[in-house]
């Protein structure tokens, strides 16, 4: 009982040591987010308090399994990315690992609201993307990637785009609409899209409705997974699959 109560204690201190390591840091409009991104370390915490924020944030830092790095708004949606239609992103992240973003409302950029490249182990979830004049989440060579619980709607292209290079990706319970890029059944408007050379893709859960090309369109070069998902009232075919 004796030893069982020294390596208990031994565990509670490790735990603490590690926890006591893990910081939490918070940024507001105006401030220089940036800054505070680069000072980072696995398992700390940024926090976007409420307000509206009309500068891009790029992200390359990278936690790792066992602790995370987390960028997320203080309140669900009450932290806005707003480009003005001037700005080209809210979030680009370059050959980050092992972070979590969440909460965020993003609108009018000129390219994407947030665009991950190289990327591995992320989590995007809880966000709402809107206004933009391409896709709303564009993954670009990204790997062991969750999308989940997002909302774009009235982009000028598709809303959640896997671009070539990307695998491992799963998208669920999101909902993609009202995409219309004015080029009707000719256009890439889709709510869900995967391009060429993308593989293990997963859509779980997800509605797309009202967007003006294909509800799913899907060109995965391997194996692709579309369950419980619904595509109505697309302007062209509602689940385009290619090949597989």
């Amino acid at each position: 009982e004796k030893y069982m109560a020294k390596y208990l204690v031994i565990l509670l201190l490790l735990a603490l040591a590690s926890s006591a390591h893990s910081l939490t840091y918070y940024t507001g409009p105006g401030e220089d987010a940036g800054q505070m991104l680069s000072t980072l370390k696995p398992g700390d915490t940024l926090v976007f308090k409420d307000g509206t924020y009309d500068r891009a944030v790029s992200i390359s830092v990278s936690g790792t399994e066992q602790s995370p790095i987390t960028i997320k708004a203080d309140h669900s949606k009450s932290a806005v990315f707003d480009g003005h239609g001037t700005k080209q992103y809210a979030l680009l992240l370059d050959g980050a690992a092992f972070v979590k973003i969440s909460g965020f409302l993003i609108k009018g950029f000129t390219k994407n609201g947030i665009k991950p490249s190289g990327c591995d182990n992320m989590t995007i979830a809880d966000v709402e993307v809107t206004e933009c004049k391409k896709a709303g989440i564009r993954l670009e060579g990204c790997s062991n990637t969750l999308i989940k619980k997002v909302y774009v709607h009235h982009v000028k292209s598709t809303g959640v785009l896997i671009a070539p290079g990307s695998e491992d990706i799963t998208v669920e319970d999101s909902e993609s609409c009202y995409n219309d890029d004015g080029r009707g059944r000719k256009g890439d408007a889709d709510g869900f899209a995967c391009n060429d050379n993308t593989h293990n893709i997963t859509v779980r859960r997800c509605k797309s409705h009202h967007n003006s090309e294909d509800g799913f369109d899907f060109r995965a070069t391997g194996t692709m997974t579309i369950d419980s998902c619904i595509a109505i009232h697309n302007g062209a075919t509602g689940m385009k699959l290619w090949k597989g």
